[in-house]
């Protein structure tokens, strides 16, 4: 399901009924904040874009999606990113560019085993974390404009 661009501020409560959704694409809109009881049971997920909106944290729920291989999170204003998400057995695909993300967390990347692509490029990033060495399926890591990075 394709909704980008449309300044939606609120996710529909009905979203949680389409339980066989594959696909969801929530990008260029303007939300600040998704109810994690819109995503418990989307199980089937496995792309979920909610670039160039206001979320300053992504939902809890996002760790429960066990088959999304594709997340994309950039252009918005989160500062943290949950292990969990990270942690995810599926995932290929993150991009988290564009945010105010400070720091990565350290050991859940051993669990990345599928990761390939990581973003992370145009944060406030210091430093990278040594545990992200060890993910050895990445072919493309994103880390351009991040001006405190030693």
């Amino acid at each position: 399901m394709d909704v980008s661009g449309n300044r939606i501020t609120i996710v529909p409560s009905t979203l949680s009924h389409l339980v066989d959704l594959a696909l969801l694409d929530f990008s260029r809109n303007s939300l600040s904040h998704y109810p994690d009881d819109q995503l418990w049971t989307l199980t089937n997920l496995a792309e979920l874009y909610l670039g160039s909106n206001q979320l300053t944290d992504l939902p809890l729920a996002t760790a429960c999606l066990h088959n999304l291989r594709v997340l994309n999170a950039s252009g918005n204003r989160l500062t943290d990113v949950e292990p969990d998400i990270i942690k995810l057995p599926a995932l290929q695909e993150l991009y988290l560019s564009d945010n105010n993300i400070r720091h990565l967390p350290g050991l859940c990347w051993r669990h990345a085993t599928n990761l390939t692509i990581l973003d992370v490029g145009a944060n406030t990033l210091s430093h990278l974390p040594h545990q992200l060495g060890f993910v050895t399926s990445i072919t493309t890591l994103g880390i351009a404009r991040n001006p405190n990075l030693a």
